[in-house]
C-alpha cells in the first residue's frame, strides 16, 4: 500500500509483488496464500476484490485451464461473467462452451441467476436448445457450467448471409417455437428470446437453429426451484430487451410473466426475418427515455409487416434481394395470412395470442403446406379457396367429370326441349320447359365461372415455365358465343392447361399427352363446327406442337411430324386475324413450330421455313435472335452432301456468330462441333483444327473462370467428335489423351447428371479406348473399359444400344482370354448364347476359343474348342458374312494359329487377298 493507502494500480506490480510472496510461502494454496498476502499488506475489501479477480484472470490465463476443460479462447464477456471455447479432454474429447461466473464482482441474485441458467438448461433435452453437460466451482470459488458449443450466427444474420427465401425462413423458424414449447413443457420461461440468443450452425450442410442463454430464465411452477439461492425480480427493475420484450415484461412490475411473454418475442423475431427490423428500432429507443419505451411496447399498435415493408423506403430493394424476391411479390407474400399470424403473436393483449409455442408453429406449418391458417375467423370463402389452392389440379378434374356429366344431361334437356316445341305442347307446359332451360343455362354459366377459375389457377402456376403465353387478336369471325359452346371451348383450353401443368411437372409423357390428345380432340371437333376464335386457335396449334412432341417420344416419328405441319398450318390461319405487331408475334411462334418439327423429318424445308419467317421481322430481341440461331444450327446439320458445301458451312457461320454474339456458350460450343463434323465431311484438314482449337479455348477458359465448373453436353459432344477424328486417323496418342479426358467429363458431369451415363457418348468413350488399349496389347487397362462401356449399356435400357450388347461382350471375353482362355472360354457358349450375327462379332468369339484351345487342355478339350471356333465361322462364311478383311485378320492374328492345323481352315480362308 502506498502513502495514500492506495493499492497498487498497476497490475503487473501486483503480480510481481504477490508471487514473490507465494515463493516464501509454498506450502499455502493459492487462495489461503491471497487471504494471507491481503491481511499482511492490509489490503481494503474493494481492492482485495479488484485483487483477487486480476489473481484469477492472471492464474486462468497462464494455466488455462479448469478441471478437465482446457480454455482455447474467450468468446463471450459480459457483466456478469465470461464464456470461453474449451477443450475437453475426457470421457471424450470435444470443443465445448465453458461459461464462468466472476462470483467476487457480481450480486448475489446474479449468482443466482447464473445457477438457475444452468438448472434450466440441465433440465432440458431437445435438439435446438444448447445442451449442458458438467458444472461446478474453480479452485478460486467461481461457479462455472460447461454446455454444448453452438459455432453459429444469430438467426437473422445467418438469414440474410445465405439469403435465405420467406419460405426458408419459416422452416427455419419453426424448430425453434418446438424449442421454445420443450421448454414451456418443462416449466420453464426464457424472458429474453432474440436473434443472438438464437444460433444458426450447419450440420451436414443443414441449418439448425440452436436456443441458448436461460440467464434470464424464470420457473412457472412455484415448488420447482431453479436454484437454492434467493432469486427475485425487484420492483420497477426490468428484466429482458427492449426490442423483443412482450407488454407484460415493460410493466414496472413484472412478476406475472408466464409462457405468452416468450410467444410475443418469437413474433418479434419473425417479424424481423420477414421485413428485416423488429418494430421498435434502435434509433427509436436511443431518442426516448426508458419509460416512453416501455410505454410505447405496452400501448403502441405494431405495424402489420406488409404495413412496415411498404414503408421501408429505399431499404426495400435491399429486403427482396436478400429473400431472393421482387419487392412487389413479397409484399403480396406478407399481406395476408402471414400478417395474421404475426400480429396474433404480438396481441397485446396475451389473452388473443396463440396459447402455446407449438400452435404458432402448426400455424406457420400450415401456411407452408398452403392450409387454413387459424390466425383469422375462417370464411366458408376463404376454406373453399384454400382447398382448391391446395388441390388445384384435383379439383380441376373432379371439376371437368360434373362438367362432363352436366353436358350428357344438358344434351337429354336439350333434346326434350326440342320435342316438346315439335309436338306443341301446351302452353303451360312450354312455359315450364323454358324456364327449366333458362335454369340450367344459369347453372352452365357458374360452372363455366368455374372452368376459367381453375384455368387463371394452372396458369399462374406455370408464369415461370413460359407456358400458357398468348396473343390479344384484333380481329374475329363470327362464331356461336351460346353457353354450350362457349363451355366446349373452356373445357378445351383447361386440357390444354392441365398439359401444361403435368409436363412442367415432369410427369411421365403420357400423362400429359393425354391431356393435350383430349384438347386436341375438342378442338378438332369445334374447328370442324367453325366454333373457334383465334385465341381458341392460337391454343390449338400450341395443343398440337405438344402432341407432336408427345408422339416423337413415343418413336411415332411420322405422327410427330404430320402434327408439327398441322400446328403451323394454324399459325397460318391465324394471319387473317393479327395487326402487323401480332403477325410478328405470330411468325415467331410459326418458326419455333418449325423448329421443333425440324427433329421429326422433312427437317431441311421446316428449318428454311422457319428462318425465312424470322429473317423477315423488322426486329429481333435476343431471345428471336438465339431462335433463329437455333434454325441455322440445326439446317446445317441436316444438309445432304450436295447441299454441305454450298449451305452447311454457311449456316454455321451465321448460327456461331449469333451464339458468340449472344454468349450463349453451349449453343456456340456446340455450333463448333457442328462445323467440325461439315469441315470433316469436307476433307478439310485445316479449318478442322481451326474450330476444334476454337472448342478446346472455349471449354478451357469456362473451366478455368469457374472451379465448380460442371462439363455440359455440348462440350462433351464436341470432345467425343474430336477424339473420334483423332482415332479415326490413327493418330492414337492424341486420341488417348482425348478418351482420357473424356472419361475425366464424363464421371464430373455423371455426379451432376447421372442421366448422362445412359448417353451413347458414355459408353462409345470407354468402348472406343478400350480398342485402342487392346490394339496396344494393354489388356488388362482395356478390359475395365469395356466392363464399365458393357454396363452401362445394360442400365441405360435403350432399345438401340442392345445390337452393342454381342460384340461388346465378344470384346471383354476377348481380353479376358489373353490372360486366361480356358476361363474366358468357359463364359461362352456359341450354341445358346444370343450373339449378333455380324461377322467381327464371330470374329472375336472365335478368336476366345482359339486360344483356350492353345491352352494347357488335354487333347479332347483341345478338339472342343477348336470345333466350335469353326462352328461359328463355317455358317457365317456361308452367309457371306466373312468378308476379306476378316479373312486377312484370320491369316495374320495369331490368335487363330491353332485353328490352321484344321482340315476346315482352306475352305474358310479361301480366295482370301
Amino acid at each position: 500500500m502506498d502513502e495514500t493507502g492506495s493499492f497498487f494500480a498497476n497490475p503487473d506490480q501486483v503480480l510481481q509483488r504477490f508471487q514473490l510472496w507465494r515463493l516464501e510461502h509454498p506450502d499455502l494454496s493459492p487462495e489461503a496464500c491471497l487471504d494471507a498476502f491481503c491481511t499482511a499488506e492490509n489490503v481494503a475489501p474493494a481492492e482485495r476484490d479488484a485483487l483477487t479477480e486480476t489473481v484469477s484472470r492472471e492464474q486462468l490465463s497462464r494455466t488455462r485451464r479448469i478441471g478437465r476443460y482446457k480454455l482455447l479462447q474467450e468468446i463471450g464477456a459480459g457483466g456478469m461473467g465470461t464464456v470461453w471455447l474449451a477443450e475437453q479432454s475426457e470421457p471424450v474429447q470435444r470443443r465445448v462452451a465453458l461459461k464462468l461466473i466472476k462470483s467476487s464482482v457480481v450480486s448475489r441474485d446474479e449468482i443466482a441467476r447464473f445457477e438457475a441458467e444452468r438448472q434450466a438448461l440441465a433440465m432440458m433435452d431437445h435438439p435446438s436448445i444448447a445442451k449442458v453437460f458438467d458444472g461446478g466451482t474453480t479452485d478460486q470459488g467461481e461457479p462455472y457450467f460447461v454446455m454444448e458449443f453452438v459455432p453459429g450466427m444469430p438467426i437473422n444474420e445467418f438469414c440474410d448471409k445465405h439469403r435465405l427465401s420467406i419460405s426458408d425462413r419459416l422452416q427455419l423458424f419453426v424448430p425453434v417455437c418446438r424449442a421454445v414449447q420443450h421448454a414451456h413443457q418443462k416449466g420453464i420461461v426464457h424472458r429474453d428470446l432474440k436473434p443472438s440468443n438464437i444460433l444458426v450452425m450447419e450440420t451436414e450442410g443443414f441449418p439448425v437453429p440452436k436456443v441458448i442463454d436461460f440467464g434470464l430464465a424464470k420457473a412457472l411452477d412455484h415448488t420447482r426451484k431453479l436454484t437454492d439461492k434467493t432469486l427475485y425480480t425487484e420492483v420497477g427493475k426490468v428484466v429482458g430487451t427492449l426490442q423483443y420484450m412482450s407488454p407484460e415484461q415493460a410493466a414496472l412490475n413484472s412478476n406475472d410473466i408466464d409462457t405468452r411473454s416468450d410467444i410475443y418475442s418469437l413474433g418479434i423475431v419473425l417479424y424481423e426475418l420477414l421485413t428485416g427490423s423488429p418494430p421498435l428500432d434502435r434509433d427509436t429507443i436511443k431518442r426516448n427515455a426508458m419509460l416512453k419505451i416501455l410505454e410505447m411496447i405496452r400501448v403502441q399498435d405494431t405495424p402489420r409487416p406488409s404495413h412496415r415493408l411498404s414503408s421501408s423506403g429505399e431499404k426495400i430493394s435491399n429486403i427482396g434481394q436478400l429473400r431472393q424476391i421482387d419487392p412487389k411479390r413479397l409484399h403480396s407474400i406478407l399481406f395476408g395470412e402471414l400478417d395474421w399470424v404475426v400480429m396474433k403473436a404480438l396481441e397485446k393483449d396475451r389473452k388473443r395470442r396463440y396459447e402455446t409455442a407449438a400452435s404458432f408453429a402448426d400455424d406457420i406449418h400450415r401456411f407452408l403446406i398452403n392450409e387454413p391458417v387459424v390466425a383469422r375467423p375462417p370464411s366458408r370463402a376463404y376454406w373453399l379457396s384454400k382447398l382448391i389452392r391446395r388441390n388445384r389440379v384435383a379439383f380441376a378434374i373432379a371439376t371437368l367429370l360434373v362438367l362432363l356429366a352436366t353436358f350428357g344431361f344438358v344434351g337429354t334437356v336439350i333434346a326434350w326441349r326440342q320435342s316438346v316445341r315439335s309436338a306443341q305442347l301446351a302452353v303451360e307446359k312450354e312455359q315450364q320447359a323454358t324456364e327449366f332451360a333458362s335454369q340450367l343455362e344459369t347453372t352452365q354459366r357458374s360452372a363455366n365461372q368455374a372452368i376459367e377459375h381453375l384455368y387463371d389457377s394452372l396458369r399462374s402456376g406455370l408464369e415461370g415455365f413460359g407456358y400458357g403465353a398468348t396473343i390479344e387478336f384484333s380481329r374475329r369471325p363470327e362464331v356461336d358465343d351460346g353457353v354450350l359452346f362457349e363451355s366446349r371451348r373452356r373445357l378445351a383450353a383447361l386440357y390444354t392447361m392441365l398439359g401444361f401443368h403435368f409436363r412442367a411437372q415432369r410427369a411421365e409423357p403420357k400423362q400429359w399427352g393425354g391431356w393435350f390428345q383430349r384438347a386436341s380432340d375438342e378442338y378438332e371437333s369445334l374447328d370442324r363446327e367453325n366454333q373457334l376464335h383465334p385465341i381458341g386457335i392460337f391454343s390449338y396449334a400450341n395443343t398440337l406442337d405438344n402432341l407432336a412432341y408427345f408422339r416423337a417420344l413415343e418413336n411415332d416419328k411420322a405422327g410427330a411430324l404430320k402434327l408439327s405441319e398441322r400446328a403451323i398450318k394454324q399459325c397460318q390461319r391465324l394471319r387473317q386475324f393479327t395487326t402487323p405487331d401480332q403477325l410478328d408475334r405470330l411468325h415467331r411462334m410459326e418458326a419455333g413450330f418449325c423448329l421443333n418439327g425440324g427433329n421429326y423429318g422433312d427437317a431441311y424445308r421446316l428449318l428454311s421455313r422457319g428462318i425465312e419467317l424470322l429473317t423477315l421481322l423488322t426486329e429481333r430481341d435476343a431471345e428471336t435472335e438465339l431462335q433463329l440461331g437455333r434454325l441455322f444450327h440445326n439446317r446445317a446439320m441436316e444438309a445432304d452432301e450436295e447441299q454441305s458445301v454450298k449451305h452447311g458451312e454457311l449456316d454455321c457461320l451465321r448460327a456461331i456468330e449469333i451464339f458468340e454474339k449472344a454468349k450463349a456458350i453451349e449453343l456456340l460450343t456446340s455450333a463448333y462441333n457442328t462445323m467440325m463434323l461439315v469441315l470433316e465431311g469436307q476433307g478439310n484438314t485445316e479449318k478442322w483444327e481451326i474450330y476444334a482449337e476454337k472448342a478446346r479455348t472455349l471449354r478451357e477458359k469456362r473451366q478455368g473462370d469457374n472451379p465448380d465448373w460442371q462439363p455440359n453436353r455440348a462440350e462433351i459432344y464436341a470432345l467425343f467428335n474430336q477424339t473420334m477424328h483423332y482415332h479415326q486417323q490413327n493418330d492414337f496418342d492424341a486420341a488417348v489423351a482425348g478418351y482420357n479426358e473424356l472419361a475425366q467429363l464424363l464421371q464430373r458431369a455423371v455426379s451432376g447428371d447421372p442421366s448422362l451415363r445412359q448417353d451413347r457418348v458414355y459408353f462409345q468413350t470407354y468402348w472406343h479406348r478400350s480398342e485402342i488399349l487392346a490394339e496396344q496389347q494393354q489388356y488388362l487397362a482395356a478390359i475395365p473399359d469395356v466392363e464399365e462401356a458393357l454396363g452401362a449399356v445394360f442400365a441405360s435400357r435403350n432399345p438401340e444400344f442392345t445390337t452393342y450388347v454381342p460384340y461388346l461382350t465378344a470384346s471383354l471375353a476377348g481380353l479376358k482370354a489373353t490372360i486366361d482362355p480356358r476361363a474366358a472360354a468357359l463364359q461362352l457358349d456359341p450354341t445358346t448364347g444370343d450373339y449378333e450375327a455380324k461377322g467381327v462379332t464371330l470374329l472375336k468369339l472365335a478368336g476366345v476359343f482359339s486360344l483356350a484351345a492353345g491352352s494347357d487342355a488335354e487333347a479332347a478339350e483341345r478338339t472342343q474348342w477348336i470345333d466350335k471356333a469353326f462352328q461359328l465361322l463355317i455358317p457365317a462364311a456361308e452367309q457371306g458374312l466373312i468378308t476379306d478383311e476378316i479373312k486377312q485378320e484370320l491369316l495374320e492374328n495369331d490368335d487363330y494359329r491353332h485353328l490352321r492345323e484344321d482340315s476346315r481352315w482352306s475352305a474358310l480362308v479361301a480366295d482370301a487377298r
